[in-house]
Order: C-alpha cells, then sequence, then structure tokens
C-alpha cells in the first residue's frame, strides 16, 4: 500500500517552510488476532481452618448495575479502570484505540477514555437509558469454606489489528504503531482456585492491617464489611484506595513487527453513592467475609489486600488481660 502524502512548499522571506498533513496515516497493515483474557476482579479468601474448632466460613463480592431513580437523578453502575502499559518487543512507541468497531452504547460493560489508555468496565453492565432499566442483573459471586483461597474472574475476548502509521512532527516523519481493538465479555464472572489463576498469594507488602484485632463468639455468625474495612480506621486515617494490581502480560501479533508483550494495570475502588447527593448512600460494590465458630471465641486480625481490596484474615492469641 503506497501512503500519498500532501506537502505545501511556502516561501517566507528565505525560509523555507513545509506544511504536511496533521494527523498520523496509514502505513500498513500487520496483522488481525483474537485473544482471550481471564481478568481477575478480586480474591476471594475466606477465614482459615483453626484447630479444634468447627469454622464456618465464606466470602461474597457483588457487582450492582446503574440505574436512574427519576428522569434527572442517576446512580451510576459498579466499574473497575484498566489502563494499557509497559509494552515490549519494539522499538516504536505504541498506541491503543477502542474501535472503530467497539459498541457506543452506553449499556455496553466497556467505555474509553477516547485518548486509549484507560478504560473502563462495568461488571454489572453500564449505565441505562433515561426511563429504562439495567438489561444487565447484579453480579454475585463467592465462595464457600474454610481456607477457600480463589480468585473472580471475568473472560474477555479481545479483537484487535496492529498498523503501522506515520506521522510528521515538524519536519520530521516518525514511524508508531497503533492497536485497533475491541472487547466483548465472554463470562460475566466465575471462580477458579488461586493455585490455578494467574493471581499469586498476596506478600506482605501487598497487605496492610485495618484496624484493630476482632473477635467472633461461639455460635454467633459475624458478618465483616469488606468496604469499610478498606480505609484505616485509626488516626491518621489513611484511606488505602485504590487500589492497584499488575495482570499477566499479554502477548499480541504484530505480523513483520513480532510479538507484543502488552501489560494492563486495574484501578479499582469501593466507591460509595448518594441518592440526590445526600443520604442515603450505598456502595457500588459490595465485599462480605461470613465467619462462625464452634466451641470458643476466637481472635483475628483483618488485611486489606492493597491490590484488590479484598480481605485476607489471620488469626491473633487473645489480649492479655
Amino acid at each position: 500500500m503506497v501512503a500519498l502524502v500532501l506537502v505545501v512548499v511556502v516561501i517566507v522571506g528565505p525560509l523555507l517552510v513545509l506544511l504536511g498533513p496533521r494527523y498520523p496515516w496509514e502505513e500498513a497493515v500487520l496483522a488481525h488476532g483474537r485473544t482471550y483474557l481471564d481478568v481477575p476482579l478480586t480474591t476471594l479468601f475466606t477465614a482459615p481452618p483453626r484447630a479444634g474448632e468447627t469454622v464456618n466460613a465464606s466470602v461474597e463480592v457483588s457487582y450492582l448495575p446503574g440505574f436512574w431513580s427519576d428522569n434527572h437523578s442517576a446512580t451510576p453502575p459498579a466499574f473497575i479502570e484498566y489502563r494499557w502499559s509497559s509494552v515490549s518487543g519494539t522499538d516504536l512507541p505504541v498506541r491503543f484505540v477502542m474501535g472503530p468497531s467497539f459498541p457506543m452504547d452506553q449499556r455496553s460493560q466497556f467505555a474509553g477514555d477516547g485518548k486509549g489508555i484507560w478504560f473502563s468496565f462495568y461488571p454489572a453492565g453500564g449505565m441505562p437509558r433515561v426511563s429504562e432499566s439495567s438489561v444487565f442483573s447484579p453480579l454475585n459471586i463467592s465462595a464457600v469454606g474454610p481456607g477457600n483461597r480463589s480468585v473472580a474472574v471475568t473472560k474477555w475476548a479481545m479483537d484487535y489489528t496492529v498498523r503501522k502509521m506515520a506521522v510528521l512532527q515538524g519536519l520530521i516523519r516518525t514511524n508508531f504503531l497503533e492497536v485497533d481493538y475491541s472487547l466483548t465479555v465472554v463470562n460475566r464472572g466465575f471462580v477458579v482456585p488461586l493455585s490455578d489463576s494467574n493471581v499469586t498469594f498476596p506478600a506482605s507488602a501487598d497487605l496492610v492491617a485495618s484496624g484493630s484485632p476482632l473477635s467472633v463468639a461461639p455460635g454467633r455468625p459475624m458478618v465483616i464489611n469488606g468496604n469499610a474495612f478498606s480505609g484505616d480506621s485509626r488516626p491518621p486515617f489513611t484511606d488505602y484506595e485504590p487500589f492497584y494490581y499488575n495482570l499477566t502480560r499479554i502477548g499480541l501479533d504484530a505480523g513483520s513487527a513480532g510479538v507484543l508483550r502488552v501489560g494492563l494495570t486495574s484501578m479499582n475502588e469501593w466507591e460509595a453513592v448518594c441518592e440526590h447527593a445526600q443520604p442515603p448512600c450505598w456502595f457500588q460494590a459490595n465485599y462480605w467475609l461470613y465467619l462462625t465458630t464452634s466451641t470458643s471465641p476466637l481472635w483475628f486480625q483483618v488485611y486489606v489486600d492493597r491490590r484488590f481490596g479484598s480481605l485476607l484474615i489471620e488469626y491473633v492469641p487473645p489480649p492479655a488481660v
């Protein structure tokens, strides 16, 4: 394919000025492809087993769709943001563009930022039109049993085209690669064991103790609201949101340019919304831990996984009397 470049020559006194196209043009289509992404939404860690105790434990995360309370008041849906980063496999700059086949329907589960760097994913669907109910139901994912270490995952199909582009920057012609892509949800949400996922158990640097140790009394079920534990309740009241996680790098076929290895970083936060900007308020997504013990009180420390905003608990000795 031959790219035609129009150049206008303007003589201003002794200066020769070249006025070329201000926008990039396509030099070649390098490759088309489709790949599938298993994208972790959050980790699901239940209370660990305890010697001599019968521990009942479960964990649940739910994502809510958006809705209209009237024609002027909208409650936005739960969302997670993603950013393309750290591309390797080429010396050329790489630009990501969501589209042009990307559906522009606001009820879609994806939305781009217009610059190709960030895009948002709505686990329970995007915002419906005014006076319409959501075409999606809440997404609820859970794991049951003491010592359960699992990951809530969504599966996407990514269709993409890699193009070699050119642009004039001043009087210099430069090249870059453009990845035009669209995303489709193949599976809204499912659970896989941590050992079978592309997520590791949190390192000590990933965990932050939230508040003081808690206790659960025998026979009295305890419910722990993960949203409330996402910030530290002790002075100086440090807020650990938002939460960032670097996903496993993705390989994209770029034809004669080789294989691009691309990073994808998620940014999540438990965000509260209020009707008419006034209480009552609620979270767009909820994270709950359930715990019951049989014969004696159990003391434990709650930790926040700073990668996802999920919780992990660890048993501790009772406080000294």
